[in-house]
């Protein structure tokens, strides 16, 4: 072996092209999409008596340190359900199991996904991997990208947030109540993916708490239950 060359990389062959194994992508059901979100949120919980254990030793930044990975993870668990629901939703609309929306029906399709589909019909696959691709980029974080993806997929946002957050004096309240505490748990994990969670003004850290990050948790996981329980809805309906 050459000398400075890493053991886990081979010689380029010249004149060749790798080829790709062709991956099939997966179209999960509701139940397992939830699972998804709990495993996700099962890590991240499981950091919190490794936090409380840095913080009683006096390990204050390390404590710090994992209740702000813990955010990050929240926001990601958020975002990989929405992706999750909405190719599940889109998948079912296909297939006429949900009535289709006004804004499914507004979708624009690519000429090369309009020709695998006609390739593959009778099978979703082709959707799944269009769907994936389309939105695979895009962070469904904040309230009003929630909202855009619920709207798609016929689901009622209004009353999942009047389901998610009954804290709200008001039923007519809880939308905006929701939209708050959702957009500042989605700036704080802007804040901590892009300044380390720092004031730009003079570099200072944030205090981040372990009271914080529960209640984070349980804001998300209300909302996901909630969004979770009208796709469900759907199912049964139809």
């Amino acid at each position: 072996m050459a000398a400075n060359k890493h053991p886990y990389l081979q010689a380029r062959r010249e004149n060749t092209r790798e080829k790709r194994p062709a991956q099939t992508a997966i179209h999960f059901s509701l139940a397992e999409v939830m699972q998804h979100f709990r495993q996700n949120l099962d890590a991240l919980q499981a950091q919190h008596a490794i936090a409380e254990e840095m913080l009683r030793t006096g390990n204050r930044g390390k404590s710090d340190f994992i209740r702000r990975t813990q955010i990050l993870y929240l926001t990601s668990a958020l975002d990989y359900y929405m992706h999750e629901l909405t190719t599940y939703g889109m998948v079912a609309m296909y297939n006429k199991h949900w009535p289709r929306t006004a804004d499914y029906e507004k979708i624009k399709l690519p000429i090369a996904a309009i020709d695998e589909g006609i390739n593959t019909s009778g099978s979703a696959d082709w959707l799944v991997a269009y769907i994936n691709d389309a939105f695979g980029r895009e962070t469904m974080i904040s309230y009003p990208r929630i909202k855009d993806q619920a709207d798609l997929l016929g689901i009622d946002i209004r009353q999942c947030m009047i389901e998610a957050f009954p804290q709200a004096d008001k039923k007519s309240r809880a939308v905006g109540v929701g939209s708050e505490i959702i957009g500042e748990i989605s700036a704080r994990r802007n804040r901590i993916a892009h300044q380390t969670d720092r004031d730009p003004d003079n570099a200072r850290q944030a205090s981040i708490s372990g009271k914080y990050v529960t209640q984070s948790i349980t804001h998300i996981e209300r909302l996901v239950c909630a969004l979770h329980t009208a796709a469900e809805r759907k199912d049964a309906s139809h």
